[in-house]
């Protein structure tokens, strides 16, 4: 049986994420479920985007139950309860290879990729990228928590805007509330922006890591405040070698570089790292089901 979910549903099969309640207004969600012999075997979850006014879908089966269509009817219902004709969105990362398989045979598109590769700065080779690539001359690498909050707020802003292109119509009215949730749970002491000295309230690279760990996988946001920054791939080597120092000296050994092929300067960065491990993701837009 699928169905909304209930308040008091949990998740008790294998391999489900833990149920997230609904809401409403610009952070609206909505689940559903699928139930057998009263467990909860599956779920898929729809939540808004309003920043680019997308949908961002999840959708998880428990392994027993898959292979059996469940997948696709959590799909079909959740997309029934959508209220906006928005585009609908999904992630699928290199260790995930069945949600690819399973977007696939939704019907899928890339919109963009994330290299995501990582970072062990407690080794050698590491250690000696970092040495290599000091903060260019005439700039200044400050942590979050020296910076100026307004600087951080408008060179985050601006790069949110123009990074989200690709992924949906942007609404900058809604940038300002994101950034605000985003910020209250960043490590001000290792995250690390650049700026001019001519001009220390602008800043024009980051490196924004997450106080909260995903995975094992400490998170870090790599980019450019603006796409055609000059010598920006300077600016966001020397953004990331000052926290990937920090946050060696606390022997953090699996440093996610958060970044996508849109910024032109993040895929110039990755090709110059140590070798690496990596788990590549990709933004999927997934097709609608057809009407009835």
């Amino acid at each position: 049986m699928i169905r909304p979910a209930r308040p008091a549903d949990q998740a008790s099969s294998d391999g489900l994420p833990p149920l997230r309640p609904d809401g409403d207004g610009p952070r609206w969600r909505r689940t559903v479920v699928a139930e057998r012999a009263g467990e909860v075997v599956g779920l898929a979850s729809m939540q808004l985007d309003p920043v680019t006014e997308s949908y961002l879908c999840e959708v998880a089966v428990a392994p027993a139950h898959r292979r059996a269509g469940i997948g696709t009817s959590l799909y079909g219902a959740a997309c029934q309860l959508l209220e906006r004709p928005y585009r609908v969105q999904a992630r699928a990362m290199a260790s995930q290879p069945l949600r690819r398989l399973f977007a696939e045979a939704l019907g899928c598109e890339v919109v963009r990729h994330h290299p995501e590769p990582w970072a062990d700065p407690t080794t050698t080779p590491w250690q000696q990228w970092i040495d290599a690539h000091p903060v260019p001359g005439g700039h200044t690498a400050l942590t979050l928590a020296e910076a100026d909050p307004a600087g951080v707020r408008r060179a985050w802003l601006q790069y949110d805007e123009w990074s989200h292109a690709s992924v949906g119509p942007v609404r900058p009215h809604h940038l300002v509330d994101a950034w605000e949730r985003y910020r209250a749970g960043l490590d001000a002491d290792t995250s690390t922006v650049v700026v001019e000295d001519a001009a220390p309230e602008e800043v024009l690279a980051f490196c924004l890591v997450s106080a909260q760990q995903w995975e094992g996988r400490t998170l870090a946001v790599s980019e450019t405040a603006a796409p055609d920054q000059e010598d920006g791939v300077a600016l966001l080597e020397a953004a990331v070698a000052r926290t990937l120092l920090r946050l060696g000296a606390r022997g953090v050994r699996r440093v996610e570089l958060e970044g996508h092929t849109d910024d032109p300067h993040f895929p110039v960065l990755v090709a110059g790292l140590p070798e690496h491990d990596a788990d590549p993701m990709d933004l999927l837009a997934l097709r609608r089901p057809a009407a009835g």
